[in-house]
């Protein structure tokens, strides 16, 4: 007879959450189930939609982890992609949330203008969510070593960070 597992996890998200549901669910030593929706490339709003009838299924017990925005930050769209957010937050009010921030951008000058929104957008999500019990947001790791050399992305030590944070979240 199969045992059923305690808990759902769903990791959502673009091309930053490739790989880290198997990771998670490593660490997690398959205590969970664990699922991942990744739409690379995608703005926010398209991966909550996406999402809407797998959070259905959800219970408090579970977890949903959205990792998104960065497209909408590049796009000069932050302001939907923060409603869009929002949104998904509220809509999930009946599961626990770990939303993780936006990521810097080391292939763009230190000072650029999407690097700055960056920060803007995380300080202001931080903020709005203080009001969310069942919501945590994690900080994704800033190091320039844990990004790719193009430096747009994680690589697999930044992911494998970014995959224990949330477990110790979770």
């Amino acid at each position: 007879m199969l045992e059923k597992k305690q808990r759902k996890v769903i990791i959502l998200g673009d091309s930053h959450a490739r790989g880290c549901a198997a990771r998670v669910n490593h660490l997690l030593n398959n205590d969970s189930e664990v699922f991942g929706l990744v739409n690379p490339g995608s703005q926010i709003k398209f991966i909550k939609d996406t999402a809407r009838v797998k959070l259905q299924q959800l219970t408090k017990k579970d977890v949903v982890v959205l990792w998104g925005g960065s497209n909408d930050i590049a796009r000069n769209n932050s302001i939907a992609g923060m409603k869009h957010i929002l949104e998904f937050v509220i809509n999930a009010n009946y599961t626990n949330v770990i939303l993780m921030g936006t990521p810097h951008r080391y292939d763009l000058t230190r000072n650029s203008c999407v690097n700055n929104e960056v920060e803007v957008c995380n300080r202001k999500l931080r903020k709005r969510l203080e009001r969310f019990e069942k919501v945590e947001m994690i900080e994704v790791v800033s190091e320039r070593n844990f990004y790719t050399k193009h430096g747009q992305n994680l690589n697999s030590g930044g992911k494998e960070s970014m995959s224990k944070k949330t477990t110790t979240t979770i």
